[in-house]
């Protein structure tokens, strides 16, 4: 299966032949070493989609959104590079490989991005004891009423991430609190959901009441999975595990409530938390640091853009650039999805390089350019697809269409009506 081949390629044959790019990034600046690389990622494409070797490696790289691997490398020196300066291992000087950072920085056209900004990444810390017992109870349990204990002292948190801000609340009938609190600068929903664990641990703690079973419930197993987990690379998880820590002695624990399902105290947090979101008088807090994550999501990004600039500014693979205007990943998986054959036959006809007359004739097979199809004009991608009368039916069965204006025309059509339309022309049922 081509989906197979793809994945190989992209999750263990690349990642091998570009490990320890930071330190080497600068190589690919040369022709030839470019041109190495270059032909290991041709050989995956070709394998993929079994098209001619003389297929333009740009256009395979475009349907199978296949970063051409000087841009890769740098996007994978850069994210390394953003790891090492949080792990404080990275010196900040402007020449030899330590510019990888500048260099992205170029091909950025957002001026909003500050890859120099610090993020919420800790170097990996060990903490075996535990904070405080954490439990995620079955939605069965929920169902039976089996998890909240009457006599317990119930504290509920929950998180809000809408287009106007980051909120989060804490609702404590027995405690008398109901506090709202917005985020400073907004954040992700599971930083979010640990900021309302840390700060009910802290009003728990300055409450001064004598405390016994304490419970504080969550709806985000993400986020009490992150706090029991021995292993920490968050500052925020961090502190929250600190502040927890402080209540230890307290039967303090952690427990899961399903969100929306009518618990009161999960209701009452809920509503909390949309108020901070909004911002109607909230408390304002500062919010964590972004993840190491966001940052290494923008540079995808900037090198995806990159890519996509690249491609729409060529002045060759014109077939393809009308049939494929921009790289887009969920169209190539609704390709890779098809058997080995059916990706032949589209990525023949989406980069132009497959048997119709006009390229036999120029590969010096036939004589003869004339469409087999109608034997009334020069057979070519764009006639077949767009106005061969003999294929008229067939293309208002698949296309919607008796015949169409020009190739930017197919292009709005899905990938599996251009394949269901093309897998039945005669150029595809000679092999040459």
């Amino acid at each position: 299966m081509p989906q197979i081949i793809h994945w190989m390629y992209t999750a263990v044959i690349r990642p091998i032949i570009t490990y320890g790019a930071l330190v080497w990034w600068e190589a690919m600046n040369k022709e030839v070493n470019k041109k190495s690389l270059t032909k290991v990622q041709r050989l995956a494409a070709l394998g993929i989609t079994g098209v001619r070797n003389n297929t333009a490696q740009a256009a395979l790289e475009a349907i199978l959104n296949l970063q051409p691997l000087e841009l890769y490398v740098k996007g994978q020196a850069a994210k390394g590079a953003v790891r090492l300066r949080e792990s404080n291992f990275w010196k900040p000087i402007n020449y030899g490989h330590s510019r990888i950072l500048e260099e992205i920085g170029k091909l950025n056209s957002n001026k909003g991005l500050n890859l120099n900004s610090p993020t919420d990444y800790l170097v990996a810390r060990h903490n075996f004891e535990g904070c405080v017992n954490i439990r995620i109870p079955s939605k069965e349990e929920w169902e039976d009423n089996s998890v909240i204990n009457e006599h317990e002292t119930s504290v509920y948190t929950d998180a809000s991430i809408t287009k106007t801000g980051a909120g989060i609340g804490i609702y404590s009938e027995a405690l008398n609190i109901q506090k709202s609190y917005r985020l400073k600068n907004g954040c992700h929903a599971i930083q979010a959901e640990i900021c309302a664990i840390r700060e009910a641990a802290r009003l728990i703690w300055v409450s001064g009441k004598p405390l016994r079973d304490v419970t504080i419930y969550s709806d985000s197993q993400a986020a009490l999975r992150s706090i029991a987990s021995k292993t920490v690379r968050s500052k925020v998880v961090m502190s929250c595990q600190e502040a927890l820590s402080w209540l230890r002695g307290d039967g303090v624990g952690l427990r899961w409530v399903p969100g929306h399902k009518n618990v009161v105290g999960n209701i009452g947090a809920d509503r909390l938390a949309k108020l901070g979101a909004g911002g109607n008088g909230a408390e304002v807090m500062d919010s964590p640091l972004p993840p190491i994550s966001s940052l290494k999501d923008a540079i995808e990004e900037i090198i995806l853009k990159k890519h996509r600039e690249i491609w729409q500014n060529r002045n060759d693979c014109g077939i393809a650039r009308n049939l494929w205007p921009k790289i887009d990943n969920n169209r190539t998986r609704q390709l890779l999805k098809h058997k080995k054959n059916l990706v032949r036959i589209a990525a023949g006809v989406v980069t132009g390089n497959c048997a119709v007359g006009v390229n036999l004739q120029k590969w010096k097979i036939t004589d003869d350019s004339s469409c087999r199809e109608c034997n009334e004009e020069e057979e070519t991608i764009e006639h077949l697809m767009c106005w061969c009368p003999a294929l008229e039916n067939r293309r208002l069965q698949t296309m919607g269409q008796e015949f169409l204006d020009g190739l930017e025309d197919a292009a709005e059509m899905g990938i599996d009506n251009i394949m269901s339309f093309a897998r039945n022309w005669k150029c595809f049922n000679a092999r040459w």
